[in-house]
């Protein structure tokens, strides 16, 4: 009986291709070419396909098929081979599909909660900060003919058509860039960039200029890296050239000729990416951010759609949040749609130059209606649609979503110039270094969040020709949008995410006032010597993650002057919700010179505006300074700053200097609700030089020790001998305030060979709360 339920639910799962088959025959849709299609029926259950509409007339690649598979088809992730595709001879298949990866770690993840879920377990699901849409995810590939030729394109995408798991297959159409208008008989306005005080940019300097965090990539002809006003701006590493031109990648000498970035076609992609992030030497961009060449046009001024798609796979996987792309025409491509579709970041389209209504005459990819996509228009000095003897800014009302400055714009071109052009091609930028600014501002906004916002904070007091034929119905305002994300958001912009130990050893150096949140445990162990980040001034959300493994270790060097010596050197910023363990700073040897040592398992110095948060030093961590001039803490070495909610448990502590549980020394702020002990051990080896040893704090100068508790630790010293000042909280108090602190049993002082006078009995400055300086 078993075997006869197996073979009748194989022989209806075999029957479900054969019906979405016939079912897909009766829903065709017409698209491709210069037409549009339609959709119709819902997606949700991919019974309705597209069908190619491409002749041998057409414009496109005579070696390549795209296709894109259904909703169903694309949550297998399999590696795809020829043997796949038995209707034509293929000779490889391309994954093109952007957020492949993301997807199916997605969809492994969603499988895990919901087992998780049906076996009762309490399941916590969260967004990705960085992730596909998988209710609309489907995958790309591009096929590779063995015989070239444009009749056997269209005869494979006939036989691919009729498979079930195939929702559009169609050529690698071609497509361009619209020219810039050359402003020969134009004169040079006196403002020479109106376009900025158009958007009202000049009232948003005081906002923000821009994060390097932010990458924005340019899909184009590539850019002069080396143009003054690039210096700095365009990260090679990021760069990329997708025609598969070889070099030179064009004839011209004069013209930067790196296979990456260079440039060409009157300098198209320069001109735009000096809109988006110019340096201010001679002209001012939008924003100050980073700039990632993506060259998807020949030298010829053409492009396949292919490499418009292997983009924008390189910027999902490079998590570019923002993709500007002044390219386009009436090729209306399935599988452009779906990697826009499935790209988690912003695309900049932009509208075209042909001065036709984009409602009836398709415009792509400006054209596709997506939550990630806004098509930007061009906009003159009067406030009106460009109309020019030889081109004009197209519009539509349920098409072109803003407008922007187009018209005698000034740019940078390769070779050091500039130049005044015009077209929607220049508008688009305008557009994509704002919405940098606003990521740069809330980095957390997604890309239906930055449309949204922008569309509903335009400049409105603009002609008839723009506020009748946009959604926005005006023309972007970067001061009442970026005020918006200010205002909505409180200011608080969200923090880099860092998960490998590579990527915070690095990043807090590069951008040492960022905000940083930790995903994962960073082990540090990989560096054998860990050197201490300088001076951090930003912000480290620990996240509840734990960093463990660093190590420090100094013998004989020559302290000319003091050193700092921590996780960080020298801390100005903030660090909360982190735990440490497993790390040690030692200091030994015989040292020169007349320098200061100050150490902490933090921190060795914080300055009067941090802010330390529950941070716990937890098992296995020691701080051991064996030098007179030293300030040691099981935290931080000296503090001027605030320290509350925080830790340190079972440390090890050895010095010839101040020692403190929390911080060796205070010259400032307050640490409170913290806690010191859990069978810590503090060492102190020079019983001669009178130094200060506690609980919390070695010695208080200034400052405020409020509610804290110190508990369960022993204090050893060498000897007998001379009267160091010791206290179960304050080992010595000049200045400042000592109140609330609380002081628990098994609190030990002893020397080598036995405790002294038994537990809780002190002699030697050694009081209940404070050693010298008084209890108040």
């Amino acid at each position: 009986m078993k075997k006869i339920i197996t073979f009748l639910v194989l022989a209806v799962m075999l029957m479900i291709p054969v019906l979405l088959v016939g079912q897909s025959e009766n829903n065709i849709v017409v698209y491709a070419g210069s037409q549009s299609w339609i959709e119709l029926e819902p997606l949700e259950i991919d019974r309705t396909r597209l069908r190619s509409a491409a002749t041998i007339e057409d414009d496109f690649a005579d070696d390549t098929v795209l296709v894109v598979l259904t909703r169903q088809a694309s949550r297998d992730f399999r590696v795809l081979t020829p043997c796949d595709f038995p209707e034509f001879a293929f000779s490889s298949v391309e994954e093109l599909t952007p957020g492949f990866e993301l997807a199916e770690t997605q969809m492994e993840e969603r499988s895990m909660s919901r087992m998780r879920s049906h076996s009762g377990d309490m399941v916590i699901e969260y967004e990705p900060e960085w992730s596909v849409d998988l209710d609309e995810f489907r995958r790309i590939l591009s096929l590779r003919l063995e015989e070239p030729s444009k009749e056997n394109v269209l005869e494979a995408i006939s036989l691919l058509e009729g498979r079930a798991d195939v929702f559009s297959a169609e050529p690698d159409m071609f497509d361009t860039i619209p020219l810039m208008a050359t402003p020969t008989s134009w004169p040079q306005i006196p403002l020479d960039q109106w376009n900025l005080h158009s958007i009202i940019m000049y009232g948003t300097l005081g906002t923000t200029r821009g994060s390097r965090d932010i990458v924005v990539g340019v899909l184009d002809t590539g850019i002069d890296a080396h143009h003054p006003d690039l210096a700095g701006r365009v990260n090679l590493g990021l760069s990329r050239c997708f025609t598969g031109q070889g070099f030179p990648i064009t004839d011209d000498p004069r013209i930067n000729t790196n296979p990456i970035t260079g440039e060409v076609r009157l300098g198209h992609g320069t001109q735009v990416a000096s809109v988006i992030s110019a340096n201010g030497i001679g002209m001012m961009g939008m924003a100050d951010v980073t700039l990632a060449s993506l060259r998807v046009i020949r030298s010829d001024g053409n492009g396949v759609v292919s490499a418009q798609i292997n983009a924008i796979n390189f910027a999902t996987q490079r998590r570019m949040q923002i993709l500007n792309m002044s390219v386009g025409g009436t090729n209306n491509d399935s599988a452009r749609l779906q990697a826009i579709r499935n790209f988690p970041g912003l695309v900049i389209a932009s509208a075209g130059n042909t001065g036709g209504n984009n409602d009836s005459n398709g415009h792509f990819p400006s054209n596709h209606r997506l939550p990630n996509l806004i098509s930007v228009g061009a906009s003159d000095e009067d406030n009106r649609r460009v109309v020019t003897q030889s081109w004009g800014s197209n519009f539509g009302r349920t098409t072109v979503d803003v407008f922007a400055p187009g018209i005698r714009i000034k740019s940078a071109i390769p070779r050091g110039g500039h130049d005044f052009v015009g077209g929607t091609s220049l508008a688009a930028p305008h557009v994509a270094g704002l919405a940098a600014l606003m990521l740069s501002e809330y980095p957390a906004l997604r890309a239906s969040q930055i449309r949204d916002i922008m569309i509903e904070n335009v400049r409105t007091n603009v002609q008839p020709c723009i506020a009748n034929f946009s959604v926005a119905r005006g023309i972007i305002n970067a001061n009442t949008t970026l005020h918006t994300v200010h205002t909505r958001h409180n200011g608080h912009r969200i923090a880099t995410p860092i998960r490998t130990a590579a990527e915070f050893n690095g990043m807090l150096r590069d951008r040492p006032s960022g905000r940083f949140r930790l995903y994962a445990n960073i082990n540090l162990s990989g560096f054998a010597q860990w050197t201490p980040i300088p001076v951090f001034n930003g912000t480290l959300d620990g996240n509840g993650h734990t960093i463990s493994g660093m190590n420090i270790s100094r013998v004989g060097t020559n302290l000319a002057s003091d050193i700092n010596l921590g996780l960080f050197a020298i801390l100005n910023g903030n660090v909360r919700d982190l735990w440490i363990n497993s790390s040690r700073v030692y200091v030994g040897g015989n040292h020169s010179g007349n320098g200061w040592i100050r150490a902490g398992i933090l921190a060795g110095t914080t300055g009067i505006n941090s802010v330390i948060h529950n941070v716990g030093i937890l098992s296995g961590n020691q701080v051991s300074i064996h030098r007179d001039n030293s300030v040691a803490g099981g935290l931080v070495g000296e503090s001027r700053g605030y320290i509350r909610h925080s830790t340190v448990i079972g440390m090890r502590l050895y010095g010839n200097g101040d020692i403190g549980g929390i911080a060796g020394v205070v010259w400032g702020g307050m640490i409170y609700w913290s806690r010191f002990g859990g069978q810590a051990h503090i060492w102190y080896f020079r019983a001669n030089n009178n130094r200060s040893i506690g609980g919390i704090v070695g010695h208080l100068s200034n400052g405020r020790v409020l509610a804290n508790e110190a508990y369960n630790f022993t204090i050893y010293r060498a000897n007998s001998n001379g009267s160091p000042n010791i206290g179960t909280v304050v080992g010595r108090r000049t200045g400042g305030t000592v109140a609330t602190n609380n002081e628990f049993a098994n609190v030990s002082h002893a020397y080598w060979g036995g405790l002294f006078n038994n537990q809780r009995r002190w002699n030697h400055n050694f009081r209940t709360m404070v050693g010298s300086g008084g209890n108040g």
